[in-house]
């Protein structure tokens, strides 16, 4: 589960370091970090390769809790699901629930832990309750272990659903492929983890060092976690539970990393709540930034990674000044209930989301529901990172008070609707800017002459994913739409031969004028 974050420690650092003073970057970044220029674009990061590339450190929790981030946590009901293949050409949603076989151990040689959990205990404030299997594994069979989990554990209904909920958003290419990109980001951070399925610990058989010592630090954290307050929620999927079990994966990975840098700054007389506000934060943007771009895997699965790590550090050192680490074993025992409620620790325990009723389907006959979900203030903000700056999202994305997202499909053809209630006006007026500006960056044709009023429903027609649709009532509620689109079709026709017309994008979103209206209805 330490993702990106045990490359952090080719040092441990120090309350005065800087982000760049302990990544492991090319020398060339190096040099721009510690010069007077302003820092580059993320996208100019990602394109640098760095000349030696460390191996990552990921558990499978920690891609469970990217997962759970962009949707993965809700299973379609067995009568809403479609029998049509999907649009990517792989397997349809299945008509009911599968029960998840149960782990079976990765082949390794078994070793023991004892003394590095030893040690944790100590810096956690927590003692084991029974011991940690460990074993050391090859890379290959480590990706083999997680890569059949990943299979049998995350429904295909859950699979399929999350793939066309990014692509229909917009923010996942026409051909996205959602197993492979999340296989894609295993191969190539994985150096090992904690299994709570199996109450295990494992360790690539390379692995050695600072990051060795910083995968066990991190990972032993989430063993302690474990046997003290259980981490099945983390790994089970629930019904409409994306935004609260994304809020318990912030909870573990922040006391997992929090406990982490404590461990490695022991003996200088200092704990991670000496850290400069944000340097961890920056440290795993950055290193993720600076990796090779893999065209599998977009943008946004990559910062939903990351987000579970920096948003749950802020909140659990919150805890921790407050109270210690006995304020964080507080808080599993009554844990946040959303991102929201992690975000803004002043809303924990006072501020409980509001429940949002199922959209309607599109106009028409024939569509069938076919992936529902709650995603949460972190989810909005993620999304909105894909064309607005980091903080601008971020206040546009304050101030959730709940959502629901729906999928429909008739056929071929896909139509998704996203409801989100704010907590006042003034919050659905800037949530609806934002939203609306992405739609611009976005591309497509405006079905108006003008930006129309913020009261009045803004669409553009998009030549492969059909029109898309940012409404709000004038109260509360934010309504943004996609589709319907044709997926398969968009693939195949040629891009010059499907330009919109601005006839096509008003009758492509006066169509669409009937379904909103009774979106925005009470």
């Amino acid at each position: 589960m330490t993702s990106r974050i045990s490359q952090l420690f080719s040092r441990p650092p120090t309350s005065s370091s800087r982000a760049s003073d302990f990544l492991f970057l090319a020398p060339a970044q190096r040099a721009r970090l510690h010069s007077t220029e302003p820092l580059p674009r993320t996208s100019e990061f990602t394109r640098a390769t760095p000349e030696s590339t460390p191996p990552r450190v990921v558990s499978s929790i920690a891609v469970f809790a990217a997962l759970l981030t962009l949707g993965c946590a809700s299973r379609a009901p067995a009568t809403g699901t479609s029998d049509t293949p999907s649009s990517s050409g792989k397997d349809a949603p299945p008509s009911a629930e599968e029960a998840a076989p149960p782990p079976s151990w990765p082949r390794g040689e078994t070793v023991s832990f004892d003394a590095e959990l030893s040690e944790v205990e100590a810096v956690r404030g927590l003692k084991k309750k029974r011991d940690v299997i460990g074993k050391t594994i090859a890379t290959a069979e480590l990706r083999r272990h997680l890569a059949a989990n990943f299979e049998s554990e995350v429904p295909a209904a859950a699979r399929h659903g999350t793939e066309e909920t990014l692509v229909a958003l917009g923010v996942a290419p026409l051909d996205f492929d959602y197993s492979a990109a999340v296989l894609s980001l295993m191969e190539s951070d994985l150096a090992g983890f904690y299994d709570p399925r199996l109450g295990g610990m494992f360790i690539r058989d390379e692995l050695e060092g600072e990051l060795r010592r910083a995968t066990l630090a991190h990972e032993l954290v989430h063993a302690l976690q474990d046997q003290h307050f259980d981490l099945s929620p983390i790994t089970r999927f629930e019904k409409d539970a994306t935004d609260r079990v994304s809020a318990f994966a912030c909870l573990a990975e922040g006391d997992a990393t929090s406990a982490m840098f404590d461990g490695m700054m022991r003996g200088s007389g200092k704990t991670a709540l000496d850290l400069p506000a944000g340097v961890i934060e920056a440290q795993m943007a950055l290193a993720s930034a600076a990796e090779p771009e893999d065209h599998r895997v977009p943008a946004i699965l990559r910062r939903s990674l990351i987000a579970p790590y920096a948003d749950g550090l802020r909140f659990v050192h919150e805890l921790r000044r407050r109270g210690g680490f006995e304020e964080v074993n507080r808080a599993f025992a009554k844990p946040p209930t959303s991102t929201e409620q992690v975000l803004h620790i002043e809303k924990y325990l006072v501020d409980e989301p509001r429940d949002v009723a199922l959209p309607s389907a599109p106009p028409g006959d024939g569509w069938k529901l076919t992936f529902h979900d709650v995603w949460g203030e972190q989810s909005v903000r993620l999304l909105l990172e894909e064309w607005l700056p980091r903080p601008t999202s971020a206040a546009a994305a304050a101030g959730w008070g709940g959502d629901r997202l729906a999928l429909f499909e008739r056929g071929h053809e896909h139509a998704l609707v996203w409801v989100i209630e704010m907590d006042d006006a003034r919050e659905a007026e800037e949530l609806t800017t934002a939203l609306r500006r992405g739609a611009a960056a976005r591309g497509g044709r405006a079905a108006h002459a003008s930006p129309p009023p913020l009261g009045a429903p803004a669409c553009t027609a998009r030549t492969d994913l059909g029109p898309f649709v940012v409404a709000w009532d004038g109260k509360t509620r934010v309504v943004l739409t996609s589709g319907p689109y044709d997926r398969a079709a968009a693939q195949a026709e040629p891009h010059a031969e499907k330009s919109a017309t601005d006839e096509r994008a008003r009758r492509d979103c006066h169509a669409m004028s009937p379904w909103v209206a009774t979106l925005l209805a009470p």
